[in-house]
């Protein structure tokens, strides 16, 4: 007929726990508490911790920034005299350098 258990025979657990989970927290001292709640909280840390997500997250965030930052100071137009009117004319005359062949000397 039907089991008796809720989860049939099959799912009952050869030997019984040592310890009832979870545990009743009032009849717990403070620092027992404290204790189950310190590992709690590693044992989450380390099963949800996800580094090849995490640095992939930082290099994104990384390359933004900085092509952000280039691109306001190298290629956008700003009006007037700006702040980065001296670097973007170095940048010019290296580029224009680079490119460039010297002059023969005679």
């Amino acid at each position: 007929m039907f089991p008796t258990t809720p989860f049939g025979e099959a799912f009952q657990r050869e030997y019984k726990a040592r310890r009832p989970w979870p545990p009743d927290f009032s009849l717990l001292s403070k620092q027992d508490q404290f204790r189950l709640e310190r590992r709690y909280r590693r044992r989450t840390a380390l099963k949800y911790a996800r580094p090849g997500f995490t640095k992939a997250v930082k290099i994104a965030q990384w390359t933004s920034i900085s092509f952000i930052i280039v691109y306001g100071v190298l290629v956008v137009d700003w009006p007037g005299d700006h702040i980065f009117k001296p670097v973007r004319s170095y940048l010019s005359r290296v580029k224009e350098n680079f490119w460039s062949v010297p002059a023969a000397k005679a």
